[in-house]
């Protein structure tokens, strides 16, 4: 019963009107604030979950995907909402509890599927993302970017394009080819992230893509993984750390709850109890049996 959670940054549940994802051709992301209970794709269930933590201010990366990986109310802990790369409380968190940490005591094979040039590594750990200290920290071993065409590896643009303008040499690939790799792995790995973030990016016009072109790729991507997946042995969940690309009428992160959406075995369980997203760890650790308290 492998768990593959795709974290997605920055896709919220907004409402339909001035949504990108009203306007983009999208099946698996059909995700609004009214369609929580009605949503049925591929038999997928779809919860919301606060992002706000009871902490006033826009919702931010740092903090929010540090709550994500250890469950901790990281806003409360360090007074505001803390954007971009986590400081040294949050490291220290990462450091002494995660997700990861805690599957790989137990015995579970976990890993990140994301892949890395070797670049990335020569910055320093204050400018490293909660997601890549997540994988550190917990003793694991990044996947490099010369893995991808073996299937090895998926960037977090599972396209390729930005490797391709960049000069690497890798092929640019139909995203049904990295769902591909990422249903591989189910088969090898007991628990699987993977992490995208030009929702966030596109949101906030830092890249040349317009959200309706990024929210239907990325769609296209998860129909092929959840046709992929054999669903009747492994799940397939999603999450996201704060809204933005949802409303368009702003650059800037919004306070909507997000998608608590699962797929597969198991889905109908995974996010029980989970109203906030300093939930998501305990419901993947309650997925393996290993009992957390939910916050």
């Amino acid at each position: 019963m492998s768990l593959l959670l795709l974290f997605i940054d920055g896709l919220g549940l907004g409402a339909r009107r001035g949504n990108p994802l009203q306007t983009a051709d999208v099946r698996a992301l059909a995700f609004y604030k009214d369609s929580i209970d009605s949503y049925d794709y591929q038999g997928g269930l779809l919860r919301s979950a606060d992002t706000t933590m009871g902490v006033d201010g826009k919702p931010q990366s740092a903090t929010g995907q540090t709550a994500i990986f250890t469950g901790v109310n990281t806003a409360e802990l360090v007074g505001a909402h803390l954007s971009g790369w986590p400081n040294r409380k949050l490291r220290g968190l990462l450091r002494e509890d995660s997700i990861f940490i805690r599957l790989t005591r137990a015995g579970l094979r976990a890993t990140f599927a994301n892949a890395f040039s070797p670049a990335y590594f020569l910055r320093p750990v204050s400018r490293m993302s909660a997601t890549t200290l997540h994988m550190l920290y917990a003793g694991m071993k990044p996947r490099w970017i010369w893995q991808i065409p073996s299937g090895e590896a998926v960037y977090q643009d599972f396209t390729n394009r930005v490797l391709v303008h960049s000069g690497f040499d890798v092929p640019e690939q139909n995203p049904v080819v990295s769902a591909e790799s990422l249903a591989a792995m189910l088969n090898d790995y007991d628990f699987i992230l993977y992490e995208y973030f030009l929702t966030d990016a596109a949101a906030h016009k830092r890249i040349n893509r317009s959200p309706e072109e990024v929210l239907t790729s990325l769609d296209s991507m998860i129909a092929a993984l959840l046709a992929e997946a054999d669903l009747d042995r492994h799940c397939i969940a999603l999450c996201s750390d704060h809204g933005n690309i949802e409303d368009e009428s702003s650059r800037s992160h919004t306070n909507n709850d997000v998608p608590l959406a699962a797929w597969g075995d198991g889905a109908e369980r995974l996010f029980d109890g989970i109203s906030s997203i300093t939930g998501i760890a305990a419901a993947v650790c309650r997925h393996f049996g290993i009992r957390v308290k939910i916050h």
